[in-house]
């Protein structure tokens, strides 16, 4: 499992594992940081919301603003909810990506470091 720290999602400032594993606290803590981010449409009442509606990591990745709404948000705050999800949804996706890039380039780095060594060592050459 790869851990990730994204600070403009993660208001605490700490690592945080997959978002499918977010717990209500930390689906709590995400939802302050979008706040901030949109304090005009997102109240405090709208994060309780959340919580009230036990949201985890799970749930959270699967509300559109339709199904926000139709839990009882305000049309401004669900369209911000949304936008914000669909936007953690890329951060999710653009990291899984870097993480296999990154994950391929470690194997190929490897693979040219064990052949740039091989390369160096000292052979013996037989003259005639």
């Amino acid at each position: 499992m790869v851990v990730r720290k994204i600070s403009k999602f993660n208001t605490l400032n700490t690592s945080v594992g997959p978002v499918e594993n977010w717990n209500i606290e930390r689906v709590r803590n995400w939802a302050k940081g979008i706040q901030e981010l949109n304090k005009e449409t997102i109240l405090d009442e709208d994060v309780q919301h959340l919580v009230d509606q036990r949201v985890d990591g799970k749930t959270l990745l699967k509300l559109t603003e339709e199904k926000l709404q139709k839990s009882g948000f305000t049309l401004g705050a669900a369209a911000a909810l949304a936008e914000a999800i669909e936007k953690l949804k890329e951060v999710i996706v653009t990291l899984d990506t870097v993480d296999e890039l990154l994950s391929g380039m470690k194997l190929h780095t490897r693979e040219s470091f064990s052949f740039y060594d091989e390369l160096n060592q000292p052979h013996a050459v037989d003259f005639l």
